[in-house]
This record gives structure tokens, C-alpha cells and sequence, in this order.
């Protein structure tokens, strides 16, 4: 869990660990949701990728190359007329993929990868697939309309952008924002009208045998931009967010709140029966400092988003 006095160093080097727990479940098949229902909805919707330019946006350890590495041999002959574009913030991130997909890579069309983080990429019609997976709840609650914005724009006419994220965080990201797909998709709808792009979604839910729900939502590009600026839509998606944000911090309060008077209970309740478990109490009174460091790092967001 991150905790709001670390430094930036600490922060990163946590958040490292993290990354390195995600790969070995990947690897090692423990998480079902990137092997049964990731890979296969992605393969899907990119469909024939072959003269296609691709931009993976937060390409973080590779995931979309990995997809690609699987699936090589339909794709024989046809890999150097894919022109790949990885976006993410971390200079390490992109050595790494670099290193460890080299082969991949150089079967590509010159592959070009980006340092710097989404917020800064503007592109103005230039893909046929935009990709982000897991990637939305991680980047500033503040530029939500701004990165959404920017993906569509990036998209060719006929061109996707694909999307797949959570709606609820696992353990150890609560630093991060879940966007309900609701959310994303009325911010979207703020910003561009159904005759510009169409979006469709698709949720995985717990009984889907997943720990965590996912959505997936495709945005398909029909039309050009009808104007150079989108100012004012871009001020009401702004409001959206801070309304879902606002509402995601008073949710998480009231759950504090809950789950300290199941602890004040749990405390005093006659346990000379032994019935109780203190492994219960250590769960609550866990979840309950989770929940709190949540709500600092949300109350200081919003409270820069009010000004």
C-alpha cells in the first residue's frame, strides 16, 4: 500500500514491486482474467492488424507485444507491415520492452516508443487502433477528460480505441482511481456526439470467476472532428468527473465509517467462547487504514479540483 508521505523514489520503487507481482501472475497463469478473457477480447477487436498503425498507450511490461509474440505464427509474413507506437511515462519500462521483445520488434515497421506520459501526446487522426489496457486508473483523476479526448482524436476514420480496465482496485492500489465504465462512457458522450464515434461496452464481472470486475469499452471512429476546439465540452466533462470523483470519495468515507462500528462491535463483544476470530478483527482494523490512506489521497485531490 502507498503510503501520501513517501517519497517520489519510495513511491516508484513500491509501485515496481507491484508491477513485478502483476507479471509473475501473468506468467504463471494465476490470473485468469488476462489469459481467458484479456487476450482474447483484444485479439478480437484488433482483428486483421496487418498495415495497421497501433499506438499501445501505457505499454507498461508489454502486454499487447506479448499478445503478439502468441500469436506470430498467424501473423507470419505479416508483422512488418504493423507499424507499432508504445506510449508510458517510464524510461525503464520502455528499455525493458525494448530488450526483452527485440526480436518482435525487429520484425515490426520501425517501432517507435514514447517517454512521456499520455497527458502529452496529442496526435490528430493517425491510428487505426488505440490500445489501453488497465491503464485509466492510474493516470491524474484530474486529466480524465483531457486523456480520453486525446485518445479519440488520435484515431483515423473506421479506426478503434480499446479499452480495459477495472472497476474496483485489487489490494495495494488505493492511490489509483477505478472509473466506472458509466463514468468513462458519459464523459465521452459530453465530449463527442454518436455521429463522431460509437461506444459500445462489455463487463466481466466476479461470477465471470474474476477477483475483480473489468469492463471493456470500444470506441469506433465514423466521422472527422466537426471543430478545431472543444473547449466547452471539455469544461462539462471536467464537472462529470469531479461529480463521479466527488461521489467514489464519499462512498469510500461512509465504508469507513462502517466498518469502524463493525470494529467498536467486534471489540467488545464477549469472546470467552471463542468463537470470534482475531483474524476478523485484523482484517477490518487492515481495511480500515487502507481505506483511510484512500481517503486522504482522494480529499487532497478534491480538494485541488474544487480550486
Amino acid at each position: 500500500m502507498l503510503d501520501n508521505t513517501q517519497s517520489k523514489d519510495d513511491t516508484i520503487s513500491e509501485w515496481d514491486k507491484n508491477a513485478e507481482a502483476r507479471r509473475r501472475q501473468i506468467i504463471s497463469k494465476i490470473d485468469i482474467s488476462y489469459h481467458q478473457i484479456l487476450v482474447p477480447t483484444i485479439m478480437r477487436l484488433v482483428g486483421d492488424i496487418r498495415k495497421k498503425r497501433v499506438i499501445d498507450v501505457g505499454c507498461g511490461n508489454g502486454a499487447f507485444l506479448s499478445m503478439m509474440e502468441g500469436h506470430q505464427e498467424d501473423l507470419k509474413g505479416s508483422l512488418n507491415r504493423i507499424k507499432y507506437f508504445g506510449v508510458d511515462k517510464k524510461e525503464r519500462n520502455i528499455k525493458e520492452i525494448e530488450s526483452k521483445y527485440k526480436e518482435l520488434l525487429e520484425q515490426f515497421e520501425s517501432p517507435e516508443f514514447i517517454c512521456k506520459p499520455i497527458e502529452e501526446i496529442k496526435y490528430h487522426e493517425e491510428f487505426d487502433f488505440v490500445l489501453c489496457i488497465n491503464f485509466l486508473h492510474e493516470i491524474n483523476p484530474m486529466n480524465i477528460s483531457e486523456v480520453l479526448f486525446n485518445i479519440i482524436r488520435s484515431l483515423k476514420v473506421g479506426g478503434k480505441a480499446e479499452i480495459i480496465d477495472m472497476e474496483e482496485l485489487s489490494e495495494g492500489e488505493y492511490d489509483c482511481i477505478p472509473w466506472d465504465s458509466d463514468a468513462i462512457i458519459e464523459i465521452i458522450a459530453s465530449i463527442f456526439t454518436e455521429e463522431i464515434c460509437e461506444v459500445q461496452l462489455l463487463r466481466y464481472e466476479k461470477k465471470h470467476g474474476l477477483s475483480i470486475p473489468l469492463y471493456s469499452i470500444l470506441i469506433k471512429k465514423k466521422e472527422f472532428l466537426d471543430k478545431e476546439t472543444y473547449d466547452d465540452e471539455l469544461i462539462d466533462a471536467k464537472k462529470i468527473a469531479f461529480r463521479f470523483f466527488k461521489k467514489k470519495y464519499e462512498k469510500t468515507v461512509e465504508e469507513i465509517s462502517d466498518i469502524e462500528t463493525k470494529l467498536k462491535f467486534l471489540l467488545n463483544v464477549d469472546r470467552s467462547d471463542g468463537k470470534e476470530s482475531t483474524n476478523e478483527i485484523l482484517n477490518h482494523m487492515n481495511k480500515s487504514m487502507q481505506l483511510k490512506n484512500f481517503s486522504k489521497w482522494m480529499s487532497r485531490w478534491t480538494s485541488n479540483w474544487e480550486e
